[in-house]
């Protein structure tokens, strides 16, 4: 059995290794000083953040931080309590920002379906598990601020790939010939990959908008999802060949996405003057 002057420099180690970014040392101090004491609530706080920031894109530990979190506001004095609630608090946004914002990452680097989807169930997951401390301890973290956070990430994510994508396929592009009049080849992996980079994109500034209670913010995803459906729209006006896709005026790929036909831009055109200011200004 250890001492509690020996317990309590496993916690102090503990405690040192987290502020200075050694997470695994400061987990593994962390539950020296459980293991001594398992009702300590700094040491599963600790435990909780340290667990928390090792999240990789393959090892999720954040529904780990949210079970040891409970038990430290479980079994923190109640005098106490306030403090740990607001530790937890910040620990939680700023290790859920944290992940959220490493998948986005990874999506502007692929541009595709499985980075798409793996940013839809981890902002699922992060809900999932707000709720669940919420559930234990009546700490409310996901708020309409932080959910305005997420979205926000989510809209730089989405105009950061869509810029990307215009740089290959669009007007900005130095590989292609223009749109217009001009006809210009690709090969069929090249549209396919377009098609799904901005379908994901566009999910992802639909996802945003949903998430968003802020106008101007809902008012620049509105612009950002008008501008690379329209792109698209303009792109995908081609037509196959045996092997290639060729730009023809008027023409359109067969099976291109509905969500880049008129009437789908049009409610989005309509979304964004909701949240105009200008116009708002002016009622």
């Amino acid at each position: 059995m250890k001492t509690g002057a020996t317990a309590e420099i496993y916690l102090q180690s503990a405690m040192e290794a987290l502020n200075a970014g050694n997470y695994a040392a400061a987990e593994a101090d962390a539950d020296k000083m459980i293991e001594a004491d398992p009702q300590s609530y700094r040491a599963w706080f600790v435990k909780g953040e340290a667990a928390g920031w090792q999240t990789t894109g393959t090892n999720n530990r954040f529904t780990e931080s949210t079970a040891y979190w409970i038990n430290a506001y479980q079994y923190t004095p109640k005098n106490k309590k306030r403090e740990i609630g607001s530790q937890i608090l910040n620990s939680a946004e700023k290790i859920s920002t944290a992940i959220l914002t490493m998948r986005c990452s990874n999506f502007k680097a692929l541009r595709d379906e499985n980075c798409k989807t793996g940013i839809l169930d981890c902002l699922s997951m992060i809900g999932g598990q707000f709720t669940a401390i919420r559930d234990k301890t009546q700490i409310e973290i996901y708020t309409a601020a932080l959910k305005n956070k997420f979205a926000g990430i989510l809209n730089i994510t989405a105009a950061e790939a869509g810029r990307a994508i215009n740089g290959e396929f669009g007007e900005d592009s130095t590989t292609r010939v223009r749109l217009g009049r001009t006809a210009r080849t690709h090969i069929k992996l090249s549209w396919e990959h377009l098609i799904e980079s901005t379908d994901c994109c566009l999910a992802l500034l639909e996802t945003a908008y949903y998430l968003s209670t802020d106008d101007g913010l809902c008012f620049e995803i509105c612009k950002n999802y008008i501008d690379l459906a329209n792109l698209t729209k303009d792109t995908c006006s081609g037509r196959r060949t045996p092997k290639k896709y060729r730009f023809i005026p008027g023409s359109g790929i067969p099976g291109s996405p509905a969500k880049y036909g008129p009437e789908e831009i049009s409610q989005w055109e309509r979304k964004k003057d909701l949240h105009d200011p200008e116009k708002k200004n002016n009622k």
